[in-house]
């Protein structure tokens, strides 16, 4: 994601200078990864970024909702599209 063309496109040795420059991301990355001397670096923010999205909770929303009904050719619900551009609010995510 971090250094991926499509996303954000960022050169590796970018993503550990900026958090670096970040207050209080030296501390927080040293106690996430003891014993490390440089612990801020791209893939121990791949890890963290990996362990926060393990916490992510989204009970019953839209997309959860299409990814349990995904059999066969369609899906068996659709997902708003926001925002509303008129009064078809919503459309089927595949043809």
């Amino acid at each position: 994601m971090l250094v991926n063309p499509i996303e954000m496109n960022s050169p590796k040795e970018h993503v550990a200078q900026q958090l670096q420059s970040i207050p209080g991301y030296a501390k927080a990355f040293a106690d996430a990864f003891p014993g490390q001397a440089a612990p801020i670096t791209l893939e121990n923010v791949q890890k963290a970024i990996a362990a926060f999205e393990t916490t992510l909770i989204t009970p019953n929303a839209p997309f959860d909702q299409f990814l349990g009904s995904l059999q066969g050719d369609q899906p068996k619900v659709t997902i708003p599209i926001l925002p509303a551009s008129g009064p078809d609010t919503t459309r089927p995510v595949r043809n």
